[in-house]
């Protein structure tokens, strides 16, 4: 059932400092939107990586931070670079 994913997400979600979701085309996903109500759910960092071409509003809002990328390996290079210390103090 939605109710038993849902629980496991959530306690999925609980042994990690953070949430990384990517969004790479304009189709919804049902996970995602489940990963990101659970990490707002237990205050964990949520950070969003999103092709540049997208205009998907949906998780922008809730996202702690965002990166933006055209190619993948400006992402790698993002994610690599990316200070994750700054979300994980808690």
């Amino acid at each position: 059932s939605m109710e038993e994913r849902y629980a496991h997400c959530l306690e999925e979600q609980k042994q990690s400092d953070i949430s990384l979701a990517i969004i790479k085309s304009e189709d919804e996903s049902k996970g995602m939107m489940i990963e990101a109500k659970c990490s707002l759910e237990i205050n964990q960092p949520y950070i969003l990586a999103i092709q540049k071409r997208l205009h998907k509003q949906n998780f922008r809002n809730t996202a702690n931070h965002i990166i933006k990328f055209d190619e993948y390996t400006q992402l790698y290079t993002a994610i690599r670079t990316f200070d994750f210390k700054e979300y994980t103090q808690r």
